[in-house]
């Protein structure tokens, strides 16, 4: 099939090469490999036996010994299922070349969507990406009539056991991720499937796979773990960078002079360390070394717990109003609530103004969001409440609008544009057309005075 495309009509050979080679990349280990090149692991638990060193390399354990695994037998097409060539018994279960983890039964199916979360220590990336999936469970599932499932069950534990037991029912905080480089389970991410119907009928319109990552702040303070544990962000289709506020210096200095009561956390200014890093990463990962070009993946700058700094956002009372959305993706909404969080930064002046700066002369696509995933300040390791979480969604569905994923209400705005430039035109044409006619008529009767004036002397 490689070389068939030569031999056809112009364009249909290149088009059936593109679609019978496409290709993937694994949630796991974030190699890019054809579909073609998916193998199998066998599913009978009498047949061979053999230690798999791929994935015992992944998981940085001791190989153990596991059902066979082998090579798919098509050539130029996704195999969803293979027969062992041992035990002759035939298996679903399809497994990464490079780590041998077990993929999604949908793999290369559906546009794969994956958005990585980054942030320093204690920005609060666990607790939004906890909230994050209850809130499109609960409430953007309602409003875009969708629905978000687990893909695997190694998801739906993980989440459940992780993110949501804690928080919601124990009301707890969450523990710190631990490093990607120490814990095996920090490297697995969180897939869903997220399906958009009509309202109408129910009828499937749009699929798509989503994964989540959640980072160790530790594990962003190298660029050499950043390469090897979270290629995913150079691998992703939309950052989510978290910034803590209260860890910036101009606006703790702020609170001071206000004399507002908020427990501090530890100054970090690593958050332009960070960005400094996945725009090499990123450049370095793709061949991005034109440095006069921007980078494409769209970036999401959130400032987390702006419930916390309540007090000196002044009367900026939009950024504490959830936006119901609608089905889409409120675009003037959203350029109105970055516009307030750049104003405010940039009357801040210091670091939260530089990272700006650095934001937009590296990224093509970036926007500003203020969120909160809890409503409330913590006690201690304890929630007195039910999380109350502010635009956590926001980030989200822009994300998902920039991969045209969900649509925006931007037709909407351009069309209301028109019809009240319409109306206004319209209305200007009247005018005018009244005058002229006005103008016309008293033409008409200095001109007929003229003509009796004239006739009456001859």
């Amino acid at each position: 099939m490689k070389f068939l495309h030569r031999f056809l009509p112009k364009g249909i050979g290149k088009l059936i090469f593109r679609f019978t080679n496409k290709k993937f990349i694994c949630p796991f280990c974030f190699n890019k490999r054809l579909l073609s090149e998916i193998e199998f692991r066998c599913e009978n638990e009498n047949c061979f036996l053999e230690e798999d060193k791929k994935l015992a390399d992944f998981q940085k354990a001791t190989a153990i010994r596991m059902n066979k695994t082998f090579p798919a037998t098509a050539t130029s097409s996704i195999q969803k299922e293979a027969q062992c060539p041992d035990c002759k018994q035939n298996t679903t279960t399809r497994i990464c070349p490079e780590c041998h983890n077990t993929l999604p039964f949908n793999i290369g199916k559906y546009p794969e969507v994956m958005f990585a979360f980054i942030g320093a220590k204690e920005t609060g990336k666990s607790h939004y990406i906890a909230v994050l999936i209850n809130t499109i469970e609960t409430k953007i599932a309602t409003t875009f009539n969708a629905d978000l499932s687990p893909l695997d069950e190694n998801t739906q534990k993980k989440y459940r056991e992780e993110f949501y037991s804690p928080l919601y029912q124990r009301k707890e905080v969450i523990n710190i991720t631990k490093s990607a480089r120490t814990d095996y389970n920090t490297r697995m991410p969180l897939i869903y499937t997220l399906k958009f119907s009509k309202k109408s009928n129910k009828k499937i319109t749009n699929v798509s796979t989503l994964t989540f990552f959640d980072t160790a702040g530790e594990d962003l303070n190298d660029e050499e773990t950043m390469r090897t544990e979270n290629k995913y962000i150079f691998n992703s289709q939309g950052i989510i960078l978290l910034i803590d506020p209260l860890q910036i210096h101009e606006i703790r200095e702020v609170l001071k002079s206000k004399n507002v009561n908020v427990n501090l956390p530890k100054e970090n200014e690593e958050t332009k360390d960070i960005i400094n890093r996945v725009v090499r990463l990123i450049r370095k990962a793709t061949g991005l070394t034109d440095e006069k070009r921007k980078i494409k993946t769209p970036i999401a700058i959130v400032f987390s717990k702006i419930d916390a700094i309540k007090e000196i956002l002044e009367d900026n009372t939009e950024l504490f109003n959830s936006n119901e959305h609608n089905g889409y993706f409120d675009i003037k909404d959203a350029n109105n609530i970055g516009k307030i969080i750049e104003t405010c930064i940039n009357d801040w002046g210091g670091s939260g103004k530089a990272l700006i700066n650095k934001v937009k002369v590296n990224f093509k696509s970036y926007a500003f969001f203020g969120i909160s995933a809890l409503g409330s300040n913590p006690h201690g390791t304890t929630i007195n409440e039910q999380p109350q979480p502010i635009r956590v969604e926001d980030p989200f569905l822009w994300l998902l609008y920039k991969n045209k994923v969900i649509n925006s209400n931007q037709k909407m705005i351009l069309y209301e544009k028109f019809r009240y430039n319409t109306k206004e035109v319209t209305e200007v044409l009247s005018l005018v057309g009244k005058k002229v006619i006005e103008w016309s008529i008293n033409t008409g009767k200095l001109i007929a005075q003229l003509l009796n004036y004239f006739f009456s002397k001859l």
